[in-house]
């Protein structure tokens, strides 16, 4: 994924967090469980990141789309 920032928690994200990917600016309430695979990294126009994340097989395609897109957005979940 690549997501600028505001897009994605400003806390670290190891490789193994449980996150939630949302898909935003579509009209649905897309939302598909994930896990970090590689943790963000800043890219080159010091505004947005790279990261890598684990989906079920079954969400893989929607999940491409949504960031293809620009339509999405990453969540930290649980630990609440």
């Amino acid at each position: 994924l690549r997501l600028p920032i505001g897009k994605l928690p400003a806390t670290e994200l190891p490789p193994g967090t449980a996150v939630r990917v949302v898909g935003v600016g579509d009209g649905t309430q897309t939302t598909v469980d994930a896990v970090v695979a590689r943790a963000p990294s800043l890219l080159d126009d010091g505004t947005s990141f790279a990261l890598d994340v684990r989906v079920a097989d079954a969400e893989a395609d929607l999940v491409a789309r949504l960031a293809a897109g620009d339509q999405v957005a990453l969540v930290l979940v649980g630990g609440v």
